[in-house]
């Protein structure tokens, strides 16, 4: 049927774009940057997919909010669509250097309307309407050690999509509706540019409906929010640029070098707190990864003052990263304790 088929290409326009962040998929994650602006865009031999959105998220679950727009070469049409979809982010190795995540997408479109005869066997008003809803899996890792300015992601997904079909006249009147699945497998490589930026160049293959095609396709994210850094330390460990190659868990007494802190965001010390003249010293444990980024599941508060300073070191951790620890000239995960000073009266040199 002329129809499905057209239909057909629109859906497989859509597919290589289905939500996602983090570094399963190749983009800047949202674990120190909250909030994501990003543009995307798409094309196989009768298609082109183009548009952008807003993302926003933590280290495990994000989603993300897009509008695009769709052009058909081969009909002279195009659509919009407007989407929102997200996932989870979970760790597959100790390391935190591979990641999984699970993802959900709704889209709705809009057009093509006003389709001719030729088009649609319809008529010269008709009017195409469509939902998708669309489930998957996507798998990335890290290629190159965190201490790099620029890092590469490998990435694999794959997503399954439900879309139905509505043919409608110019009064509203349904047609003709029938739906159909697509499998969509897709290989890609984040390219991460420090925290900020991400391009993500993706090829994908497009099946379903006794069809196939194949698409490619980019996107480029902006990362925005998160506090300011407010110490940098160019002074690395001398292990750190080497392979990591132990997942043991070693304390501050078993290693060479002790893991120190690369980078560090601005403290917030609470007004009212502050006010009060509550302060005191915050003591973290927390586990430094092989690659010098703390892990977020392993942190505890070991010494607590007050809770509204607890949840603000624990905050400012989230925005550390370290210069790993070494052990026998490679870089190994280690279990630290981390101070946080709150000083009403301001720290002396060496306190925050």
């Amino acid at each position: 049927m002329r129809q499905a088929l057209a239909a057909a290409v629109f859906v497989c326009a859509f597919c290589s774009s289905i939500a996602a962040a983090q570094e399963c998929l190749g983009f800047v994650p949202f674990r120190q940057r909250p909030v994501h602006f990003f543009v995307r865009g798409a094309f196989d031999n009768h298609t082109s997919l183009y548009g952008g959105g807003v993302g926003a998220g933590s280290s495990l679950a994000f989603g993300e909010l897009d509008v695009e727009g769709i052009g058909v070469d081969s009909l002279g049409a195009s659509a919009f669509t407007v989407g929102g979809g997200g996932g989870l982010q979970l760790s597959l190795n100790r390391s935190g250097t591979a990641h999984f995540c699970p993802l959900v997408q709704a889209t709705f479109w809009l057009g093509p309307n006003s389709l001719g005869v030729a088009n649609f066997n319809y008529g010269p008003s008709t009017h195409f309407r469509e939902t998708d809803y669309t489930f998957g899996g996507a798998f990335g890792f890290l290629a190159t050690g965190t201490s790099h300015q620029i890092k590469l992601i490998p990435t694999a997904s794959y997503a399954h999509t439900n879309a139905h079909m509505r043919f409608m006249d110019s009064s509203g009147v349904l047609l003709n509706s029938h739906s159909q699945s697509l499998g969509v497998l897709s290989l890609g490589m984040g390219v991460l540019i420090g925290r900020e930026v991400s391009i993500t160049p993706t090829f994908a293959r497009v099946t379903g409906g006794g069809h196939s095609a194949l698409t490619a396709g980019v996107r480029v994210a902006f990362a925005l929010g998160g506090t300011g850094t407010a110490f940098v330390n160019s002074h690395s460990t001398s292990c750190a640029a080497l392979a990591r190659t132990d997942s043991t868990v070693y304390d501050t007494t078993q290693v060479t070098e002790r893991p120190t802190i690369r980078t560090a965001p601005e403290v917030r010390y609470p007004q009212m707190q502050r006010d009060l003249h509550i302060g005191g010293r915050v003591i973290l444990g927390v586990i430094v990864g092989s690659d010098g980024a703390p892990e977020d599941s392993s942190v505890q508060v070991l010494n607590r003052v007050d809770p509204a300073l607890d949840h603000e070191a624990v905050r400012w951790l989230a925005g550390v990263t370290y210069w790993p620890a070494c052990r026998d000239g490679r870089p190994v995960r280690v279990h630290i304790a981390q101070p946080l000073d709150f000083c009403v009266a301001g720290c002396r040199q060496g306190k925050s």
